[in-house]
């Protein structure tokens, strides 16, 4: 159900959109990210302005959250005949986009896809109920957002009107958590890793499994394999500071990429959830290997975006890998709606509607209050000038009637406004009260 009167946009790129060699060069790593953001949120503070940005990317989707400004409706630096999918998004966040998948304007707006006019919300809603995820309903989705919106808040981007969203998404993810269960073994991308790999190498009870990465995705994947009660587990971090914590922890050998060449020649799987810049284990690294395996197979399940294996890996004879599009396609038969978080989702979205619909009415009785004020204080003026016999107290009995008058008059206006806020029509209500108050245009801010 799309809202009624929204400017936030979406623009992204998702699994279920695009092949994942886009996917992953339009993944932004966090400290780009930040980057971005602390610039975006510098610059609005030197200029007066508010510009409300958020950056979502993970294995997934990249995608940027904003609310339409006008300002950049007509960028003066816009190339011509730029296509509308940018149409009120800050330049900053676009270029951001194309310098780091080193890709021109059109061929970005040619995989990017666009939610405004309210499916943007419901779209963030699909999504943090993980009904938009590879495995439908996982929940790793859940802190990947609420980092995402921390990130924004920290850079001051996380405006009035990107808080609301996605403080209600948030919420409403931890009412889709308590829906109807579901078989705890496809709940997330991990165990659907681990489910893919034992179906290659059956049972795992005497397989030896490597698992690349420390990070939210690698404890999940742990926790899968030891529900299959895996006959060996290692772990490789690239953190030397991190390596005597996590073998305290899982009780599991821990390993760096230094070890790889010699763990390659002996294990049967590996599950990697790493982020990197580059590939850390290589075409060549893995035919070495394979030379001193006397043809015992391997098993490679890559779940990072951008990928931590080399694709060319999957032509060496005895490997098999499998990657992000490799699960989406095995796992697209499990696609498909909650019918219990799509209806938590329909009663969540009625109230952001309505409470939008007032958001947008705040900044136009604010002007109203604030002309009011200004005509107060002008009659005042003269009115003392014309009675300068009134002493202080008087004059202050002067003063409180006047203010009284006014709030006497718009109390009224305002709140029957307000109440019908979430009738449908606020944008109407908002032009005819500016109209017959002959109230100025809104300003940049969405909110005063």
């Amino acid at each position: 159900m799309p809202l009624s009167d929204s400017s936030v946009i979406c623009l992204g790129a998702s699994h279920a959109a695009v092949p994942l060699d886009v996917l992953e060069r339009l993944s932004l790593p966090q400290e780009r990210i930040a980057a971005l953001l602390d610039s975006v949120g510098s610059a609005a503070r030197q200029t007066g302005t508010r510009t409300e940005l958020l950056v979502l990317s993970t294995c997934n989707r990249t995608e940027i959250y904003a609310v339409r400004d006008a300002r950049f409706e007509d960028r003066p630096n816009a190339v011509l005949d730029e296509p509308p999918l940018f149409a009120g998004v800050s330049e900053a966040a676009i270029h951001c986009l194309e310098d780091h998948a080193n890709v021109r304007r059109d061929e970005l707006a040619a995989v990017l896809y666009r939610f405004d006019s309210g499916a943007a919300e419901e779209h963030l809603f699909r999504v943090v109920a993980g009904l938009d995820s590879l495995v439908v309903g996982e929940t790793q989705i859940i802190g990947q957002v609420s980092r995402a919106y921390s990130a924004a808040q920290r850079a001051g981007t996380a405006g009035p009107m990107l808080s609301l969203l996605f403080e209600s998404a948030i919420r409403t993810s931890r009412r889709t958590r308590v829906r109807a269960s579901r078989d705890a073994g496809g709940s997330s991308a991990a165990a659907v890793a681990v489910r893919r790999a034992e179906e290659h190498v059956g049972s795992l009870s005497g397989a030896h499994v490597l698992v690349m990465g420390t990070g939210e995705m690698g404890r999940l994947v742990l926790l899968a394999l030891r529900e299959k009660r895996v006959g060996g587990i290692d772990i490789m971090t690239r953190s030397a500071d991190r390596a005597a914590a996590l073998s305290k922890r899982w009780g599991l050998p821990v390993k760096t990429p230094a070890d790889l060449p010699l763990l390659l020649e002996k294990i049967d799987i590996v599950i990697s959830s790493t982020s990197s810049a580059g590939p850390l284990i290589t075409e060549p690294m893995l035919r070495c290997a394979m030379g001193s395996r006397a043809g015992q197979p391997l098993v490679i399940v890559d779940l990072a975006v951008p990928r931590s294996i080399e694709k060319q890996a999957a032509g060496i004879p005895g490997i098999t890998l499998l990657d992000i599009e490799s699960l989406r396609t095995a796992n697209a038969d499990a696609a498909g709606d909650d019918p219990a978080a799509a209806a938590i989702i329909r009663e969540e979205l009625a109230i952001l509607d309505r409470r939008m619909a007032e958001m947008a009415l705040r900044p136009v009785i604010g002007d109203m209050w604030r002309k009011a004020d200004r005509f107060r204080e002008e009659v005042l003026l003269r009115t003392r000038a014309r009675v300068p016999q009134l002493d202080d107290q008087a004059w202050t009995h002067v003063e409180n009637l006047a203010r009284a008058l006014v709030a006497k008059i718009l109390h009224d206006p305002a709140t029957r406004l307000r109440a019908q806020a979430g009738n449908g029509h606020a944008r109407e209500y908002a032009d005819a009260l500016r109209h017959l108050f002959a109230l100025s245009e809104p300003p940049e801010e969405h909110v005063p």
